[in-house]
Order: C-alpha cells, then structure tokens, then sequence
C-alpha cells in the first residue's frame, strides 16, 4: 500500500510539474485565459501567478486519477508487478511528449490562425489570434492527456506482459 502511495503521490507532483510549465506558456500568450475565462481564484492578473495557481488546481486530481490508473495497471491480477522506477520512466515519457506536442500545438495553431489578422492593422484580430491558440491548446492537452493516461495504463499491461514472457 505504501507503493501504490508512492505512485499516486508521484503521479500528482508529475502532473501539476505539466500543468505549471503548459500555463506558465499559454498564460503569457494570452493571460486573459485565466483571469477572464476562468473562476477568479485570486487577486491577481501576473501570468505567473495564473501558471502557478491553475497549473497546480487543474492538474493534481488528474495525477491522482492516473496514479490510481496506473497502480491497478502495474499491480492488479498475477502478471509480475511492474516496479515503480519504470512507472515513473513511462510517466516521465508520456508527459514530456505531451509538453512537446501541446506547445507545437500552440505555435502551429497560431501560426495557421495568421489569416485572420492579414491586411488588417487592428490589435483586436491579434487578441483573437492569442485567444485561439490558447483555447486550442488546452483542448488539446486535455484531450491528449486522457488518451495518454489511458495508453500509459496499458503500456505498463504491456511491460508486464513482456515481463511474464521473460521470466523462467
């Protein structure tokens, strides 16, 4: 039990660490985001400020899902157990394509989004570019960060089927 602790608590540092570095990005892009678009949570409109505080409220229940996720993956049933260091790799991988991929996101949907602001020099199509890109992202990052939870569960099924297969 004090493993499956371990993992969980793991799990939550990892996806608030995600979850500050992602808004830490998106709130200097458009800051907006979190102080219009979201529960005020504080007196405050500093992107950094905003990175921080829903980095860590938007983030840590989701490790705490994929902790427990990842615990019944790695433990459940008579396969060998997979150890927690390669839980943590698998963790470590998944999350750090994630980042990658959701800032590409950005940099591409804002990017592609160029269009709206052609021929015009009014500052209100730029917001609306920022705007975009950022709401665009999260999307993303939420919904890529389901489907990795889910395909991190079954790559830690995987390695313990490797392991099985190994093992005299």
């Amino acid at each position: 039990m004090r493993a499956a602790g371990r993992l969980i608590l793991e799990a939550i540092l990892l996806s608030v660490v995600y979850g500050i570095a992602h808004d830490m990005v998106t709130a200097h892009v458009w800051v907006e985001y979190f102080t219009v678009h979201h529960a005020k949570v504080v007196e405050s409109t500093s992107p950094v400020v905003m990175a921080l505080v829903w980095g860590v409220l938007a983030t840590w229940w989701v490790g705490a899902l994929a902790g427990i996720w990842l615990w019944a993956f790695a433990t459940a049933g008579s396969l060998p157990r997979l150890p927690i260091e390669r839980l943590r790799q698998v963790m470590l991988r998944g999350l750090g394509g994630l980042y990658i991929s959701a800032m590409l996101v950005l940099g591409l949907s804002y990017i592609g989004l160029g269009w709206i602001g052609q021929g015009h020099d009014i500052p209100d199509l730029e917001v609306r570019r920022r705007a975009l890109a950022v709401g665009i992202t999260h999307m993303y990052s939420y919904g890529a960060g389901a489907l990795l939870i889910l395909a991190m569960g079954f790559r830690a099924l995987q390695l313990r089927y490797r392991a099985a297969k190994v093992s005299p």
